[in-house]
């Protein structure tokens, strides 16, 4: 016994992640369970999403496994990951303890098909959106809760998991995780993953796979050697079993002269090993689940020594006027014990404190003063200001000690409890505030809408009633997003907005007044809306001028109708000022940036973290948001030829000043002097993969999308003429 102890100490290190996975992928099937969610209907959609991840699992089938038969059933909200392991779930399912089952699948950096079968636990509380992850972790930490939860109705999810990363040495943030992302993380999975597979194995027929019920056996007694350093109860009978193992494993190692004898002494063992695994698995109460779920047993705590202090009270009232001879006062002086009883005063150790002293004018109260208390002035009578209108107020003699005494104790004079109304004394009303700052604005003719906000306050808290008016709606009409009359609760530190609709084909100046007004005073400022016709320039000539056929050739009989041959649209028509590096497009209007900068500067269109946000949610705020060092902030920002309103063209704007007939780079040198034969970022998202942003290629000027993470493309930023 104590030699084959011995010589397995190796196997103490894995001993944790080897009987998690020999319980929950053998045992339990990694949380496969008969109990059911509870259910109830809802008419708020939901969206579940994450990743399959064990390697990004592409194809990989998702469901809410309702009846928990490892299938994802016609009736079960089911989806499909896409092509990076992601998935979107929708439903109106409301309740706890939902068991998300994925499956099948292909792993997208292998290319090897999904065997295995994972879960996690999911609990729908009417959010309208919930992230969640499907990987070896969340499907052990799930067989782990449906184990333990039908023994212990208050285990929870989150305690299966706390109690999963402890024996992995993680967080409990880290089962739920993407573990493709942390390198700790993806290091335990494959270990899970290569062990599950491992054990798979080990507990094959040694008649058709030679030497693996020795793997199988070391794995069982790992599980023994924990269930005895944990200080838990095994049953004798599988004790026994266990025992009877070890000595059949230390035959089977030291017997290496028959090869007959060790066959047949490694069929015996792996017939033990199989009635071993009945038992395990069967619900007696010897079985693995219920020896996890005993605690180990408590050591006892030793007694606390009794330590002994003096106990003093209050010292009571002089027994004499105090400060005059002879006066004392006394307390009570206790020997108590730390276990809370009055002991013999030889047990405290310390001096005694006095139970007496003399009431000297040191320690005699202060003198008791007293002095007048007033209160605010009521409302007036009548109206304030008119005359008879007069308002009280409480005037009250309070002693130093805090109590009210007669008026014939206050010395001073009393102060008056009635007044006149006077107009001097009326409260004045504080009109309301506008505090937004609007400068004028110009629009673009067919704009739609355009939203803006404002806010206001009132000092008195008063009711306000608050307009914006359109001078002109047959230009712009407005429509304000509040109710009036605004109460202080929806004005108070709250800010508003309202639209600014431009009518269809319609354009000039529009003023806008707003006003604030509280019955008594207003407020008001107004601002002019430009809006400016559109003016759709001419579509330019490609810049093709010849015809080729199929081998390359250049065809001059007109047989070929293409670009060469009709040469429609408007001839390029460019300048260029050397000074300020600007080239000028009379046919569109607009004005390129082209200094050297052009050629050498590379940005993202969006900040890596504000892509990380966008992936993850494509519907996000942060898919638009170019803050940062970016390219749209590297155009806002940018002052050349004493312009300051340069920005990021569209890709229509960029695609307009490539020229068909030249290549790399696919434009008119002669003006665009600065030019690389690479990728140019647009200001276009592409509407279907909002992580994405439409580009033009300046090696042959074909246009492309790209992830907007990409920090080497090249920026061409533009402005309106004048």
């Amino acid at each position: 016994m104590t030699a084959i102890i011995n010589r397995e100490r190796g196997f103490k290190l894995g001993i944790h992640l080897f009987l998690s996975l020999f319980l929950l992928f053998f045992t339990l099937g990694c949380g496969s369970s008969s109990s059911s969610s509870k259910q109830e209907p809802s008419t708020t959609t939901q969206t579940i999403s994450g990743y399959v991840v064990d390697g990004y699992i592409a194809g990989a089938t998702v469901c809410i496994d309702l009846n928990t038969n490892d299938t994802c059933d016609a009736d079960e909200p089911t989806t499909t990951t896409n092509e990076d392991g992601f998935y979107t779930l929708e439903t109106t399912l409301v309740g706890d303890d939902f068991t998300l089952l994925a499956y099948g699948g292909v792993d997208t950096a292998t290319e090897k098909e999904q065997l295995q079968p994972y879960r996690a636990l999911v609990s729908l509380q009417k959010k309208e959106v919930l992230q969640s992850n499907v990987t070896p972790l969340t499907c052990i930490a799930h067989g782990l809760y449906k184990q333990k939860s039908a023994e212990d109705s208050n285990y929870s999810y989150e305690d299966a998991k706390a109690e999963l990363a402890t024996a992995l040495d993680l967080s409990p943030e880290d089962i739920t995780a993407d573990p493709m992302q942390s390198n700790t993380l993806f290091a335990t999975t494959q270990r899970i993953a290569q062990t599950s597979s491992l054990l798979e194995v080990l507990l094959a027929d040694p008649d058709t796979t030679d030497g693996c019920s020795l793997g199988s056996s070391v794995a069982l007694f790992a599980i023994h050697t924990l269930a005895q350093d944990l200080g838990i109860q095994i049953d004798q009978e599988l004790q026994t079993a266990l025992e009877n193992l070890e000595e059949e494993i230390l035959d089977l190692l030291n017997n290496t002269d028959s090869t007959q004898t060790r066959a047949d002494l490694q069929r015996d063992l792996y017939t033990n090993i199989q009635e071993l695994k009945a038992k395990i698995q069967s619900s007696e109460p010897y079985a693995i689940g219920a020896l996890m779920s005993v605690e180990p047993m408590p050591e006892p705590e030793p007694e606390p020594a009794v330590t002994y202090s003096w106990s003093t009270g209050s010292w009571s009232t002089c027994s004499g006027p105090c400060g005059t001879d002879n006066a004392t006062q006394s307390r009570t002086v206790t020997c108590i014990a730390s276990t809370g009883e009055s002991v013999a005063d030889s047990m405290c150790t310390e001096p005694k404190p006095a139970t007496t002293q003399a009431c000297t004018a040191s320690i005699c109260p202060p003198p008791i003063t007293y002095s007048w208390i007033v209160g605010d002035w009521g409302v007036c009578s009548g109206d304030c200001g008119e005359n008879n209108a007069t308002q009280s107020r409480t005037v009250t003699c309070i002693a130093s000690t805090g109590e009210s005494v007669a008026d014939s104790m206050c010395t001073e004079p009393k102060p008056a409890t009635t007044q006149a109304c006077t107009a001097s004394e009326c409260p004045v009303n504080n009109a309301p505030v506008i505090h937004t700052d609007f400068q004028d604005l110009v629009l673009q003719q067919n704009s739609g809408t355009t939203n803006y906000e404002l806010n206001v306050s009132d000092a008195d808290g008063d009711e306000l009633t608050l307009s914006v008016v359109s001078s002109d709606t047959s230009i712009i009409t407005v429509e304000p997003n509040w109710i009036n009359p605004l109460k202080l609760p929806d004005y108070e530190d709250q800010t508003l907005d309202f639209n600014l609709i431009t009518v269809a084909n319609a354009f000039g100046v529009v003023t806008i007044t707003i006003t604030v007004d509280d019955s008594e005073a207003n407020a008001t400022t107004s601002f002019d809306v430009n809006v400016k016709e559109l003016i759709i320039p001419p579509v330019k000539k490609t810049g093709q001028t010849k015809s080729y056929n199929t081998y390359a050739l250049e065809v001059t009989d007109g047989s070929l109708k293409d670009d060469g041959f009709y040469q429609k649209g408007v001839d390029h028509n460019y300048t260029r000022d050397d000074t300020n590096n600007i080239v000028t497009d009379h046919v569109t209007g607009l004005m390129w940036q082209d200094d050297a900068n052009v050629s050498s500067v590379e940005k993202r269109w969006l900040t890596n973290e504000n892509y990380t946000t966008c992936s993850n949610d494509t519907n996000s705020p942060a898919c638009y948001d170019t803050s940062g060092d970016t390219a749209a902030t590297y155009c806002s920002e940018l002052t050349l030829g004493g312009y300051t309103d340069w920005r990021l063209p569209t890709v229509e704007e960029l695609r307009g000043i490539a020229d068909y007939g030249k290549t790399i780079p696919a434009i008119d040198t002669t003006y665009f002097q600065n030019v690389t034969s690479s990728h140019y970022w647009s200001s276009t998202t592409h509407k279907d993969y909002k992580s994405k942003a439409w580009d033009v290629n300046f090696y042959y000027g074909n246009d492309n999308y790209a992830y907007k993470s990409n920090n080497n493309y090249f920026v061409r930023c533009v402005r309106a003429g004048e």
